[in-house]
């Protein structure tokens, strides 16, 4: 991979963070900027359970959109729930019932993609501004 190259492609819209993740995370400074989507391509358990805490802090939307890598592939590497990105996606809502990240059910109906399977989200139960309606005036009728 070409970081130079990706770096430039992305620009300004997202933070690339390449190396450890236990380290780089906890080194990561959101500077009042919310969190609200992570690309998530970590391969093993100990690498996603270091990263996943990274959706628990004050910076965070109710809401957060994950894209998860190496939950599933081909048929040699038989993925299951108990190894690997499954396994500690599993743990870290075991750890919290207030922090659960699930996979998304927003694609049923339409023309299946290989992506559609590997897009969870991460909601946060307690936060703040859980409650709040996330469709504004969708559900919202008049009283007149």
């Amino acid at each position: 991979m070409d970081q130079s190259k990706l770096r430039q492609r992305i620009g300004t819209r997202a933070d690339l963070i390449i190396g450890d993740a236990k380290e780089n995370l906890a080194a990561l400074n959101f500077d009042g900027r919310p969190l609200g989507a992570v690309m998530f391509d970590l391969d093993y358990y100990t690498s996603t359970r270091d990263a996943l805490p990274v959706l628990t802090g004050n910076h965070t939307l109710p809401r957060m959109w994950c894209y998860l890598d190496d939950i599933d592939g081909y048929p040699e590497n038989c993925y299951v729930d108990a190894i690997g990105v499954r396994a500690a996606v599993s743990d870290f809502n075991r750890q919290s019932s207030d922090n659960q990240v699930s996979r998304v059910y927003c694609f049923q109906g339409l023309a299946p993609e290989e992506w559609h399977a590997r897009i969870y989200a991460c909601h946060r139960l307690a936060h703040p501004d859980y409650n709040r309606c996330p469709e504004r005036g969708k559900h919202q009728l008049p009283l007149e």
